[in-house]
């Protein structure tokens, strides 16, 4: 897979042989049709970072194309959306030239390798995000390739803590120390959507050095055992599922021997570049709704960063928000102010939340709605609610965008008919997710209208408020009181 390929084929998309080309190979460089006939497009954002010149160069792009935003990813990617068939090769080529490449952000490929947002500016074993570098840069040199028999999903934490939920992902590295040396413990088999589970432990501790060899072996045994003929079973986990623990992790030790003796496959780290130490240890988070980020406020970003005198960084998150890294105290405070809109105080105002059914062929539900109805009922209520309330991760079909089974609250939509044949708005609600630390999938509490969620939550709130416990503890301790109030709202 190359670029070049691709601009070549959007150079004669109207024809017959272009279209039929073009249908083919559009979804490996993360163009999907949406549901207007237009476009989204997809580009990989290389851990994260978006330098200041990058978004000088994404707000002019943007503008061009007369877009009020750029969609942020739950994987760390962005997006344009409504995009027309015109519109294309611009598109991929202008985000080709400024780092963003679309080549492998979609379809059977190795997607976007997501990392700890805050690596290199929070206590941590170590700087993650040269590994990701080194490791995105030897992928690319190789060929990104769309030959898997689904997509390949990798993560990188920097610390114990797995904010980023490496344990569920395909393959899933956590940054350890052992006897001083770096290292990472190796995770693998795990996965959302249907049939979630979380990955297993194959690995206690492989050097730095060594992690291109675990991706490298990884790839191989999906490659030889994945599911070719039922997409909906061939992600890692179903390899998993099928061999046992014991079996898979065996392969797996075995390809990865095999592949160390492989000198080609070391990283050749640029340790210098891991020895950084920041200097202001504060972070400030923005989050936009619903992932969108405005092009005006990007552009209020980039100003405010190049108007600072120290080394900072923006890297976007795994929850569709923003980090500004390595601000001192005094400038956190003046950002908190000129990103008003855009700095949520309270973690359930933070929705996290797929695109949804209003662009996504593949979505049930238009999930913008839901997350317009959550913010504008709780904005005006108790504010002890809000502040007891967790995050909430919404997604418009089983597919788990959104990630909601590992969030605090999850919701996945649903479609219902009724018995005069309309069509009811519906989401299976998921409580006592955990995204960090311990990592847990929630459990399902059943169906509840869309209609009835905004009211559903600011009732659990004051519950859990009379409970004087935190909303962890109530839903662990109370499940048939939740369950017989959850039937009221149903």
């Amino acid at each position: 897979m190359d670029i070049y390929n691709f601009l070549n084929v959007l150079d004669i998309i109207n024809t017959e042989k272009g279209e039929t080309e073009f249908s083919k190979i559009r979804s490996s460089y993360g163009v999907y049709l949406e549901r207007t006939g237009n476009f989204m497009v997809r580009g990989r954002v290389n851990s994260g970072e978006i330098t200041p010149e990058q978004g000088i160069k994404l707000i002019s792009l943007g503008r061009r194309l007369n877009k009020e935003s750029i969609h942020i990813t739950t994987r760390q990617d962005i997006q344009f959306h409504d995009i027309s068939k015109e519109e294309l090769k611009i598109t991929a080529k202008e985000l080709e030239e400024l780092g963003f490449s679309v080549v492998g952000t979609g379809g059977n490929t190795i997607r976007n390798i997501v990392i700890s947002p805050k690596s290199g500016y929070e206590n941590e074993e170590f700087d993650v995000s040269v590994h990701v570098k080194e490791v995105s840069k030897k992928l690319k040199d190789a060929g990104i390739k769309n030959d898997f028999p689904r997509k390949y999903k990798i993560a990188f934490s920097n610390n114990e803590t797995d904010d980023i939920n490496a344990q569920i992902n395909d393959l899933g590295f956590i940054a350890i120390k052992k006897n001083d040396i770096k290292g990472f413990k190796v995770y693998g088999g795990g996965g959302m959507g249907k049939n979630p589970r979380q990955g297993i432990l194959l690995q206690d501790f492989i050097t730095e050095e060594e992690v291109y060899v675990s991706i490298t072996a990884m790839a191989e045994l999906f490659n030889k055992y994945g599911n070719r003929e039922n997409k909906h079973k061939a992600r890692i986990r179903y390899i998993l599922d099928n061999f046992g623990e014991t079996k898979f992790k065996e392969e797996y030790l075995k390809l990865f021997f095999e592949k160390s003796k492989e000198k080609d496959l070391k990283l050749n780290l640029d340790n210098s570049s891991n020895k950084f130490e920041y200097t202001n240890k504060e972070n400030l988070y923005l989050h936009p709704l619903h992932g969108k980020l405005k092009i005006n406020d990007l552009e209020k970003i980039i100003i405010f960063i190049k108007e600072i005198k120290y080394k900072t960084k923006i890297r976007l998150t795994n929850t569709q928000g923003l980090y500004i890294l390595g601000l001192n105290k005094e400038d956190k405070k003046k950002g908190e102010e000129i990103f008003y809109d855009l700095y949520n105080q309270h973690k359930v105002l933070s929705l996290t939340a797929c695109t949804g059914a209003s662009t996504c062929t593949l979505g049930f539900l238009k999930t913008d709605i839901l997350v317009k109805e959550i913010i504008e009922f709780l904005k005006t209520k108790n504010e002890k609610v809000l502040e007891i309330l967790p995050n909430i991760g919404i997604s418009g079909c089983i597919n788990s965008c959104g990630q909601h089974l590992i969030f605090p609250i999850g919701f996945m939509g649903k479609k219902r008919k009724t018995e005069n044949g309309n069509q009811l708005d519906i989401y299976e609600i998921f409580l006592g997710g955990r995204r960090a630390e311990v990592l847990k999938i929630g459990e399902s509490y059943g169906d509840i209208e869309r209609s009835k969620i905004k009211d559903f939550l600011f009732y659990l709130g004051e519950k859990i408020l009379e409970s004087k416990k935190d909303y962890q503890t109530f839903v662990d301790e109370n499940k048939i009181e939740i369950e017989n109030f959850l039937n009221y709202f149903k």
